[in-house]
């Protein structure tokens, strides 16, 4: 197929579109987007939501000059222009590549980069901090630690997160390997579902004077939320009601990989209601300034208004032309695309190409300690990694991670 009648223009001027961030009352700008990325396993996600947090800017006039400035690659105009690195939030998965952010990490893979790479800290729930364990793997497949690992941070809730994310920094969150509604989600789903309603509100009402049908109206009983255990994901809803209200308005970029884990379209009962609920305030997170960038392998993956609602789509190979969420109406452009190109929409408006490379040598971090797995470190390995890590050596790469240089990961 011949890619080149589709515009690499347009392509490209939707991406900054994505990536540069401006307030949302300014001139000619929208605040936050909103984006979803398709793609079948092995096509490059993981790679592309890495290189989206390190490349997130924000400005506080009209993002186009930005936009020029990249588009062109003019260096000194880039220089010139008030530009502050977007706050980024996120979601560290076992088996990821988040480790090639940390500075000390990116700068060895881009030497050569004008740009400062983003500061990195590392956020785990209070109550899982003694259990895990962040690690990689050497190219014998034996567990070393991480170079350059950066600060572990703790948090107690969505609220005490959001009042310690590091502004202009990547934020990555583990989240807590054992959730519990909070009151917050329980009220939502209170009102969604009306259960402080009388039961027998949709009957007919009789004529003045007679006595009424059936019984008198009772008050529902609220059902109890307040011990049902859920999927450690939903901890994700209260975090961004959190950040609606406790952020302030700054512009943030939330990375949630493997999305589906949260907005899946397969939820039921509790937590169908708390993704209906996510959906419907979707589209208005931009008047926040907050921007999402949600990936899965199929659009049926999603919960249906997710993708239908996005403002932007990228489509990789294994995408399926769908009328309802794509104006692309064949699906052999997606599973012919040219390996490290993509397929960029703005929902219903227009449509590119644009291209990603892969990032030299990329760490594979792992994490012991989660929820259902079977353990992957000898107690001897945890405690040697552990200290490894307390001891500082790892943060200039000692003699023993120079030997034993983490396994390259084909993404």
């Amino acid at each position: 197929m011949d890619y080149s009648v589709f515009s690499a223009k347009i392509g490209r001027k939707l991406t900054n579109e994505i990536l540069i961030s401006d307030p949302s009352d300014s001139e000619l700008s929208a605040g936050g987007t909103q984006t979803v990325i398709i793609g079948s396993f092995g096509t490059g996600k993981s790679t592309m939501m890495a290189t989206f947090a390190e490349y997130s800017d924000s400005t506080n006039e009209s993002k186009l000059p930005l936009m020029h400035a990249r588009m062109t690659n003019d260096h000194e105009r880039l220089k010139e222009l008030r530009v502050y690195p977007t706050t980024v939030v996120y979601r560290v998965r076992d088996s990821d590549i988040w480790p090639v952010l940390i500075p000390g990490n990116w700068k060895e893979r881009y030497p050569e980069s004008f740009r400062v790479p983003k500061d990195l800290v590392l956020f785990v729930n209070e109550q899982d901090a003694a259990g895990v364990l962040f690690y990689t793997v050497n190219k014998a497949h034996e567990p070393i630690p991480i170079p350059y690992m950066p600060e572990v941070c703790t948090y107690s809730d969505a609220l005490d997160l959001v009042t310690k994310l590091r502004v202009g920094w990547i934020n990555a969150i583990l989240e807590p390997q054992e959730y519990y509604l909070s009151d917050n989600l329980i009220d939502y789903i209170r009102v969604i579902r009306s259960e402080d309603r009388p039961t027998d509100i949709n009957k007919p009402l009789v004529p003045s004077g007679k006595r009424p049908v059936g019984r008198p109206r009772q008050k529902k009983e609220p059902r109890d939320y307040s011990n049902v255990a859920v999927k450690p994901a939903v901890f994700w809803f209260d975090f961004i009601s959190a950040v609606r209200t406790g952020f302030h308005g700054k512009p943030i970029q939330c990375i949630f990989d493997e999305a589906d884990d949260f907005i899946s379209s397969t939820s039921s009962d509790t937590h169908w209601w708390l993704v209906y609920d996510f959906a419907e305030k979707y589209r208005d997170l931009r008047k926040n300034n907050i921007s999402t960038v949600v990936s899965t392998h199929s659009w049926d993956m999603l919960f249906y208004a997710i993708p239908k609602r996005a403002s932007y789509k990228i489509m990789l190979p294994g995408t399926v032309a769908t009328p309802k969420f794509t104006m692309i109406r064949k699906t052999d452009i997606f599973s012919q695309l040219p390996s490290g190109h993509y397929m960029i929409e703005k929902s219903f408006k227009e449509f590119g190409i644009d291209r990603f490379s892969r990032i030299p040598k990329p760490i594979m971090g792992k994490i012991e300690g989660l929820r259902g797995d079977f353990k992957g470190l000898t107690n001897q390995k945890f405690k040697e990694i552990k200290k490894i890590y307390e001891s500082g050596d790892n943060v200039h790469p000692s003699t023993y991670l120079q030997k034993n240089l983490p396994e390259v990961i084909e993404i």
